[in-house]
This record gives structure tokens, C-alpha cells and sequence, in this order.
């Protein structure tokens, strides 16, 4: 009984670092990205309230430099390393504007169904 317990203990850990090692480094990729879409929105909406301020203000609006990159935000992912089964490490930066933007070394819990970031190691901020 015990020999079989361990074999299905040392069963589930494999397989959770095959679904660890190919499932979960696309979710966590797919996660940055979505983060930094959700930061562009928010750029693009306070670039535009501070054109309205400045029209309410009779000030030129195109004096402004842009806050947001015009073609989206950047977003580059680099090595993914499962180290337990559950646990990723990924490396990850975006950049939303010329002067917003972040590097840095994420951990990521994979639980089966999506990802969540459980630590953020601060790499370079621009």
C-alpha cells in the first residue's frame, strides 16, 4: 500500500511539472500582456483628460508631449523555468510610454485553469 501511495504522490509531481513546463508559460505570458493593455488604456485615458484640461484652460493641447507609445504597448517575455511543480519563474518587461516602462522577474502560481503572480523582482524602471 504504501510502495503504491508513493508512486502515485511521485505521478501527480511529474505531472504537474509537464503541465507546469508547457501550459503555464503561455498563461503567464498571456497575463503580462493583458496587464500592460489594461496600463495603456489607463495612459491613453489620462493623456486625453489632460488635453481636455488643457482646452478647458485655454492652453495649446499639442504643446503635450505624448504619455503613451502611439502604436501600443511593448511587451517582452524571456525565459520561463517551471521550479516546482505549480511555480513559475519568468522573465518579463513592457514598455507602455517613452518614460513607462519596467523590467523585471516574475513568480507565477499555475493553477491549472490560469496563472497568478505571487512575487514581482524589479529588474530596471524607465
Amino acid at each position: 500500500m504504501k510502495i503504491r501511495l508513493t508512486k502515485v504522490v511521485l505521478f501527480l509531481v511529474i505531472l504537474g511539472y509537464i503541465a507546469t513546463w508547457l501550459i503555464a508559460p503561455r498563461m503567464a505570458k498571456n497575463s503580462c500582456a493583458d496587464r500592460a493593455d489594461r496600463m495603456y488604456a489607463q495612459g491613453l485615458k489620462y493623456q486625453e483628460e489632460l488635453k481636455q484640461w488643457k482646452l478647458q484652460h485655454g492652453q495649446d493641447p499639442n504643446e503635450l508631449r505624448p504619455r503613451v507609445n502611439p502604436g501600443g504597448p511593448s511587451v517582452e517575455n524571456g525565459l520561463a523555468i517551471p521550479i516546482l511543480p505549480g511555480v513559475l519563474l519568468l522573465r518579463n518587461s513592457y514598455t507602455i510610454g517613452r518614460l513607462w516602462g519596467k523590467g523585471q522577474i516574475s513568480v507565477f502560481l499555475f493553477y491549472g485553469f490560469g496563472v497568478f503572480r505571487l512575487l514581482e523582482f524589479t529588474t530596471w524602471i524607465s
